[in-house]
């Protein structure tokens, strides 16, 4: 990109690119293919702050396309809570049997979503369906039809061309999202309705027999999918649990081992312990034999030394 004034004393580096470049890519998946536009505002928001705390300058390309980026999916996804508002107002008329109110109310949030999310944005053949089924209540059979195969094709194939074609020169990984199958066969048993109703009974059995085939494959994928998520989540147990096991084997290991030092540490105190006690008692036995002995000497001395006294005393003395 060719280098401007502020450029100059800029310095980029490529760790911090490329971890932006990260968090784009993220966005644009969760805007472009997954539609979660609060997701994508999160990895956007978070890219600005790592521009801002790198000093990029404010026309860098990577700082415009993040600002950018970031306007569209904020207009996004405001653009789409208002539309939902307006189809809650929309339900409340069709409840209260104002059909043509409820009409209003639907062809605006379906324009809304159209023009600021694009006409691939699986929320649209739920709006047609809910025309359809209002204009099934009015009576209108051959309107309610056309709303039900527009939700089926979409728009003409040249101008749907040209949109994907911008799409994907904007972003490579998006990808041209598939009608939801439970949406799919609620348009084909209303059609199949509008067929009934008109006297055309084989029809109306093709098409009822086409929506039960098509939520049945519906509820396949999704049993598959919650299938494949319980063993992928299984099989990270049993890994954690084998990692567990082999710490768990190694801790037992480990305190088996210092039990074994313990045991060997308790037998050498004790013979210690032992000896000392012996030796303790050895000692006091002789110090009583001692003490004994030195009671006997004293008792004898004492015996003897009255009857020398009374053998003095008796013994008459020698004339001269």
């Amino acid at each position: 990109y060719p280098e401007t004034a502020s450029d100059i004393d800029f310095i980029e580096r490529p760790k911090i690119r490329s971890k932006i470049i990260k968090l784009l890519t993220k966005a644009d998946k969760a805007k472009d293919q997954t539609y979660r536009y609060e997701v994508a505002m999160r990895y956007y928001l978070l890219a600005m702050s790592i521009l801002t705390k790198a000093h990029y300058p404010d026309d860098h390309p990577l700082t415009v396309t993040t600002l950018k980026s970031l306007n569209n999916t904020h207009h996004a996804q405001s653009s789409l809570s208002n539309s939902a508002n307006i189809v809650k107002m929309g339900i409340k008329h069709e409840n209260a049997s104002d059909y043509i109110k409820a009409l209003k109310m639907y062809t605006i949030a379906y324009r809304i979503r159209r023009d600021a999310l694009g006409p691939d944005h699986p929320s649209l053949p739920v709006l047609l369906n809910m025309l359809g089924s209002v204009q099934l209540k009015r009576g209108e059979l051959n309107e309610a039809m056309q709303i039900y195969e527009m939700a089926l094709k979409g728009r003409p194939d040249d101008v749907l061309k040209r949109q994907q074609e911008q799409l994907l020169e904007q972003s490579p990984s998006f990808k041209k999202p598939k009608v939801h199958p439970m949406t799919m066969s609620v348009t084909l048993r209303d059609m199949g309705l509008i067929h009934e109703r008109s006297g055309r009974e084989d029809e109306a059995l093709q098409f009822y027999h086409e929506s039960l085939e098509t939520a049945v494959k519906g509820m396949k994928k999704r049993k598959s999918r919650s299938s494949s998520g319980a063993v992928h989540g299984s099989k990270k147990s049993s890994t954690t649990r084998d990692k567990s096991g082999g710490c768990s084997r190694k801790s037992s290991r480990k305190s088996s081992k210092k039990s074994g030092q313990r045991k060997r540490q308790h037998k050498k105190e004790s013979t210690e312990t032992c000896v000392n006690s012996s030796s303790n008692d050895e000692m006091k036995n002789e110090s009583e034999e001692q003490r004994k002995e030195e009671e006997q000497e004293k008792d004898a001395n004492e015996t003897s030394s009255p009857d020398e006294k009374h053998d003095s005393s008796s013994s008459p003395e020698q004339p001269h």
